[in-house]
Parts: C-alpha cells; sequence; structure tokens
C-alpha cells in the first residue's frame, strides 16, 4: 500500500462529517452528536491542544475511565501528528508520576474523580521536567469543554502515517510501566475496513465502550 492509499483516523472522521453529516455518530450518556457536529468538537479540540504547542511528534494524556473525552484527544492529537498516553486508572501514584516524567505530555486530562492521585502524584517531576497542563474532565469543576470550546479550528499539517498516535504502558509488575507504541498506520485499519455506514461510530456505556 501506498502512502496517498492511506486513511487516517481523521480521513475517516472527514468522510463520515460530510457524507452522513447529520446522523447520529456518538453518544455518550446524555451527550449525543452527529458527525458535522463531533467533527466541529475535535476540529476545536485540535486547536486547542495546538495553542498548548502540540504538534507532530509531540505527546498527550489522558487518566480516566472509559470517556468520550480519552476519544475525542486521541483523535484530535492524532489529526495533529501526536501521540495520545492513555493511562491506566489503577496506577499508583508513584506509577502515574513516572509515566508522566517519562512520556512528557503537553497537557494531561484526567477524570475527576483521580484528582488526588494526580495531586499526589506531584505533576512537577524535577526543575529540568516538562510540566502538563493539568485538565479535569467532568465533576463540578471540569475543564475539558471550557478547554475545547476556546480553540479555534484550524487546518494544520497533515498528520503521517508513520507517527505514532497511541502510547500504552504495560502494568509495571515487574517494575517500572513500559511504554508500547502504535503507529497511525497500524490504528487505522480497523476503521478502514468495516462496512460502509460502520466507520467510527460508537456508543459508550458505563464500564464499557461498544463500537457500531
Amino acid at each position: 500500500m501506498t502512502t496517498s492509499a492511506v486513511t487516517l483516523l481523521g480521513d475517516q472522521l472527514d468522510h463520515w462529517a460530510r457524507v452522513r453529516p447529520d446522523a447520529p455518530a456518538i453518544t455518550f450518556g446524555e451527550q449525543a452528536f452527529t458527525w458535522a457536529r463531533w467533527r466541529q468538537r475535535i476540529s476545536r479540540l485540535a486547536g486547542a491542544l495546538r495553542a498548548c504547542g502540540v504538534g507532530s511528534g509531540g505527546r498527550v494524556a489522558t487518566l480516566d475511565l472509559n470517556h468520550l473525552a480519552t476519544v475525542e484527544v486521541t483523535l484530535a492529537a492524532s489529526s495533529l501528528g501526536a501521540a495520545t498516553v492513555v493511562g491506566n486508572f489503577r496506577w499508583s501514584p508513584d506509577q502515574v508520576r513516572y509515566v508522566l516524567a517519562d512520556s512528557r505530555p503537553a497537557v494531561l486530562f484526567y477524570g475527576a474523580q483521580f484528582a488526588d492521585v494526580v495531586k499526589a502524584a506531584d505533576a512537577v517531576q524535577a526543575a529540568d521536567a516538562q510540566v502538563p497542563r493539568l485538565v479535569a474532565v467532568g465533576g463540578d469543576d471540569d475543564g475539558y469543554e471550557p478547554f475545547l470550546a476556546a480553540g479555534q479550528p484550524g487546518e494544520g499539517t497533515r498528520a503521517d502515517p508513520e507517527d505514532v498516535c497511541l502510547i500504552l504502558y504495560t502494568s509495571g509488575t515487574t517494575g517500572r510501566p513500559k511504554s508500547l507504541f502504535t503507529k497511525l498506520l497500524e490504528e487505522r485499519g480497523g476503521a478502514v475496513r468495516r462496512p460502509s455506514g460502520a466507520g467510527l461510530g460508537a456508543r459508550f456505556r458505563t464500564g464499557r465502550a461498544v463500537w457500531s
């Protein structure tokens, strides 16, 4: 397969927003978005990330249960050529501290219920370490929706199929968590091979994700 034939995650989103703009794309709790509306949200989120200095080769991180924000952050970051570090909500503060120091994300999106873990992890790793911007997701002090709404949509540099889009860490049962990388070229396969109309659509339920 040549580079020109590769379909990236963002291409799938653009396709369905163009072909079926008013069709349901995703639901999460009481939130429901059409393809066009969801595409707009992710474009704004990408703009907000770009304003924080996130670009090709950059990193952002999430620490939460199954949440719409994790999907949106991953799509937005990948459109910029950046990778999302998806954290394990069972990590101890020490493990969170280590992963942040190792991956150096520009922004950390964390579920409100994990605020104490993030605080205990001490976001400031060391004098020479990058300090991530902290954005709470959900709860009374939700910062995610305002962060997203403040973003300015814009056309960035097209991501490369070889860009890393996901970074996952092992549990670290025999030592420190170890990182595993997934490239856009590897991630786009499922969306491309699903029947027409399936695309990236998903329905999220508490504790589990169901992709349509």
